[in-house]
């Protein structure tokens, strides 16, 4: 038996490097496949979720397809009665960094534009407790409703986190952004959407 060479040594150290990368990108792509809630089917026979719906996402100058949802209270929110003013709605879950990452600029725009604009936090697949775990922990106090079963989240077809919608007061979806926004952006679009409702 001879020592191994410093080549030899970096050629092993190669191998399980490599070893570890695939490793680890199949077991990232299981854990990714089995945990994305926006494919799982659902059934409910509540009277929560979608009122009515269309086979593709809603499009800007579209109407916002309704829906009821439960809030962690048990009290029901519903899109449609909404006292005649715009929602920013944003769909969001525990395990999407971005959204969490959005929550404290939401909050901001939701107690800057207080009495103009209802910011909603919809949660897509969370139990209640869970996504109240993360909520709590932020200081959010905007709505917050939770399509357990995601019933709304597939008549939205929501297939990328966080995805949000800017809804006038009439129900008509003035614009959609699918992906992480900042302050900035939030402010830029709720002005326009108050703009569009002027």
């Amino acid at each position: 038996m001879h020592a191994p060479t410093p080549a030899e040594q970096r050629g092993w150290i190669d191998r399980l490097s490599i070893v570890a990368l695939i490793a680890a990108v199949i077991i990232g792509g299981y854990v990714a496949y089995t945990t994305r809630p926006w494919e799982r089917s659902s059934v409910t026979d509540t009277p929560l979720g979608l009122v009515g719906g269309g086979a593709d996402a809603p499009r800007p100058g579209e109407q916002a397809p309704d829906f009821i949802l439960a809030r962690a209270d048990g009290s029901t929110f519903q899109l449609s009665d909404t006292g005649g003013q715009p929602v920013f709605l944003n769909f969001w879950a525990t395990w999407c960094t971005f959204c969490i990452q959005e929550m404290p600029d939401m909050q901001r725009i939701a107690e800057e534009f207080e009495g103009q604009v209802i910011v909603v936090g919809l949660n897509t697949g969370d139990s209640i407790e869970d996504g109240t775990g993360y909520t709590d922990r932020l200081g959010v106090s905007y709505e917050l409703v939770y399509d357990t079963n995601l019933d709304v989240t597939e008549g939205y077809r929501v297939r990328a986190m966080p995805t949000s919608y800017f809804i006038s007061a009439n129900g008509t979806i003035v614009d959609a952004h699918f992906g992480f926004l900042t302050y900035d952006d939030m402010l830029s679009k709720v002005n326009a959407l108050l703009e569009q409702d002027g």
